[in-house]
């Protein structure tokens, strides 16, 4: 077999574990009926755990029979498996630090949700529990600081982020993570694309879990970051967003 065909049938595999452990784990079943690609949510995002787990459900049932599998790739937060990472890094980071995310995102639906975090004026990646973890969630912001589409950055095992003098210290900071539950500030060097190196400033980086507390990977924020060749150059996404809305 291709080595191609073997790593599409590994992602699609680690793609249906995915959903469903998301649509078990937040509250959606773990039925034995076919969850499609698309979503057209309805549900709606509040501050409440228990809102989380009905938008969720809400979703899975609004998963539209599109043909075509993959959906619009130029829009991937309208996938179904997408649309729940999103319910879970939105949610697990209000359990966590105990604000929300996406202020405005309260009362959206779903699928608006979606599309505020992937749009966002910050960047957000996660990455799940597999022993070398793969990244499965990037939203735009991200995407462009490493050079990348959806399809291959959910591909792409995070420990690529980082340099191979860094890679010692990201293992410990995964693993103090791991043991605390999250770090606030967060300040360390990750590469970007085409090898150029960054300084993430003021970032969190956080467990993810489901309701039960079940572990489901770890994900990072930042909107201020600082390229460190071939000179210092310091990017607030935050800032930049302040001045275009004036």
């Amino acid at each position: 077999m291709a080595c191609g065909a073997k790593k599409g049938k590994r992602k699609a595999a680690r793609k249906a574990e995915r959903k469903a452990e998301m649509l078990d784990v937040l509250g959606g079943g773990g039925g034995d009926g076919d969850v499609g690609e698309d979503v057209e949510g309805t549900g709606s995002v509040s501050g409440e755990e228990e809102e989380v787990v009905g938008a969720s459900q809400a979703g899975a049932a609004q998963v539209g029979g599109r043909s075509g599998g993959g959906g619009d790739k130029k829009s991937p937060y309208t996938r179904a498996d997408v649309v729940m990472q999103t319910l879970l890094i939105v949610d697990s980071y209000r359990r966590t630090f105990g604000e929300d995310l996406m202020p405005e995102s309260k009362g959206a639906d779903i699928a608006s949700a979606a599309q505020m975090l992937f749009e966002a004026p910050f960047v957000c990646a996660s990455h799940g529990t597999e022993d070398e973890p793969v990244f499965n969630y990037g939203n735009r912001a991200a995407l462009e600081l490493w050079g990348m589409g959806f399809e291959d950055f959910e591909a792409l095992p995070s420990k690529k982020s980082a340099a191979e003098e860094e890679q010692e210290a990201r293992t410990a900071l995964l693993e103090e993570v791991a043991r605390e539950g999250k770090a606030d500030d967060l300040r360390c060097i990750r590469v970007a694309a085409g090898g150029r190196p960054f300084r993430i400033e003021g970032g969190r980086l956080w467990n993810l879990t489901g309701l039960d507390g079940s572990p489901l990977g770890q994900a990072v924020v930042f909107a201020k970051y600082t390229f460190l060749e071939p000179e210092e150059e310091t990017i607030d996404l935050a800032a930049a967003q302040g001045q275009g809305d004036a």
